[in-house]
């Protein structure tokens, strides 16, 4: 998770905003996979990168990063994405999130949204544009 944020501070250098303002929810921790581990959420919907308004987010959304723990201790990054909002769906095990995307994602164009779910698991996943 640490280094999705120093990643999220230097994209903010890079595009010469200087220092990021991190909101208190951006990072989630709760149990995704089901496994008893924490899982964490990075939501930059909130982050905001002084003089660089939209380094993070755009018509399509803004940027969010799904990590998994492994039994081992150590975390891998499964879902990078621009995401409009997100909805952590209730029940036990495996969480599914629901996404609003991009109408794009559907076949559509920007509005409205393309709903999709993706239950989390230790797999990388994203979403694709229809060709």
């Amino acid at each position: 998770m640490q280094k999705v944020l120093q990643q999220t501070r230097d994209e903010c250098k890079a595009e010469s905003g200087g220092e990021v303002q991190f909101a208190a929810d951006t990072v989630r921790a709760l149990d995704l996979t089901g496994a008893g581990h924490i899982d964490y959420i990075v939501d930059l919907r909130d982050a905001a990168c002084r003089d660089r308004e939209a380094v993070y987010c755009g018509t399509g959304g803004c940027d969010l990063y799904i990590l998994v723990t492994y039994p081992s201790g150590g975390t891998r990054l499964v879902f990078g994405q621009h995401v409009r909002e997100y909805e952590v769906l209730p029940g036990n095990g495996a969480r599914t999130i629901r996404f609003a995307l991009h109408g794009g994602y559907c076949g559509g164009h920007g509005n409205p949204s393309c709903v999709k779910t993706h239950r989390i698991t230790g797999q990388p996943f994203k979403f694709v544009m229809p060709q």
